[in-house]
């Protein structure tokens, strides 16, 4: 079965308004829970050893980070009858834009947010995404 590419990050949360938080957390951690299997996929595929290992660090960390979000999302506003995430097609080389469109929806995302608690732990996720673009730079 093939799968279609990763969406660009405008698609990642959409603008249009949401009918509540308990919807707009449920897309926002389904598009982590993608984004921690894109970085898996590039990790696989890369030829940089740094890259390698860096994305390594970020799919793991991400899994915490995600459910920590996730679960402060809930008990605040409740759990989402549904959650769903999109196939996707990563490709060699596209790490370092697929993680800065991440990192804009991260920041949109914690823009929406009301609760600081739920806004520091989005921070870490922001923090995580910045030490990776920087591993990124290292031979």
């Amino acid at each position: 079965m093939e799968m279609g590419p990763v969406p660009p990050p405008n698609k990642i949360i959409p603008t249009a308004k949401k009918n509540n938080m308990k919807d707009h957390y449920a897309e926002f951690i389904a598009k982590l829970m993608e984004a921690r299997t894109a970085t898996h996929m590039m990790h696989l595929m890369t030829d940089s050893y740094a890259r390698h290992k860096a994305l390594n660090s970020f799919y793991e960390t991400i899994q915490d980070q995600l459910d920590v979000v996730a679960e402060a999302a809930f008990g605040e506003y409740g759990k989402p009858s549904s959650m769903a995430i999109s196939s996707m097609k990563v490709s060699v080389d596209t790490e370092e834009k697929y993680l800065r469109d991440l990192r804009n929806v991260v920041a949109d995302a914690r823009e929406m947010c009301k609760s600081t608690n739920i806004q520091n732990e989005i921070d870490n996720i922001l923090t995580l995404i910045d030490k990776t673009l920087y591993l990124f730079t290292l031979k």
